[in-house]
């Protein structure tokens, strides 16, 4: 498990995304558990303020992602499963990249207060997430990814 701060990175749609250009976008501070040894599954939460163990998860503001975790369709899962696991830089830094890198396909329900159809092109040129888009996840807390 790693966290990653707010930033910006190129967020690829298909075409059934429609109105949502690729390019880049700002996306929150986020949590990342990714479990290398048996289901290589990927989950991904949003957060506004570090408080260790006691930091309130929210859901991320992505499509293809879930509260229990992420659809990775085109990833390239193959490359994930081969990262030696005693590189735990090489970890993190493949799993974002595949998952920044993916296109983004199907919707996920509400993960945001706006919909992502309708928020993502208002994100256009901007630098930082609007956290008060972000919907919280009910007494959920990194301490329960652990």
């Amino acid at each position: 498990m790693w966290r990653s701060h707010s930033t910006t990175q190129p967020l690829i749609f298909t075409s059934t995304m429609k109105k949502i250009k690729n390019s880049v976008y700002p996306v929150p501070a986020l949590v990342w558990s990714y479990n290398l040894k048996d289901t290589h599954e990927l989950r991904v939460h949003a957060y506004t303020e570090w408080k260790g163990r006691e930091t309130k998860l929210f859901k991320a503001p992505f499509f293809n992602t879930s509260d229990n975790g992420v659809c990775m369709g085109t990833a390239g899962r193959q490359q994930l499963i081969k990262i030696d696991s005693n590189d735990i830089e090489a970890i993190m830094h493949n799993v974002e990249y595949a998952f920044y890198h993916t296109s983004f396909t199907h919707g996920s329900g509400d993960v945001t207060v706006t919909p992502l159809q309708k928020l993502y092109p208002t994100l256009l040129g901007k630098t930082e997430f609007p956290i008060e888009e972000l919907i919280a996840i009910k007494k959920f807390t990194v301490n329960d990814l652990i």
